[in-house]
């Protein structure tokens, strides 16, 4: 089942229709790492999806994009 809207944790609504680019960026320093799902979109704004802290950060980001990716039929 596709998932027409993304909900930030704003609580704002980003359509998945109108997102270029899905990325995960790095943030902090290796004692305090925090990775960011961020998506792009038609408008070029960014729009953080969600963060992970701590030390599989990447790895939870990664599964996190991958589910998303799955549930918008990509």
């Amino acid at each position: 089942m596709e998932r027409p809207f993304i909900e930030t944790p704003d609580g704002q609504f980003v359509s998945a229709q109108h997102l270029i680019s899905l990325d995960i960026q790095q943030t902090g320093r290796e004692d305090q790492l925090r990775h960011e799902v961020q998506a792009t979109s038609v408008t070029r704004d960014k729009h953080l999806l969600t963060c992970f802290q701590g030390s599989r950060s990447r790895e939870d980001a990664e599964q996190y994009l991958s589910h998303l990716l799955e549930q918008m039929g990509a």
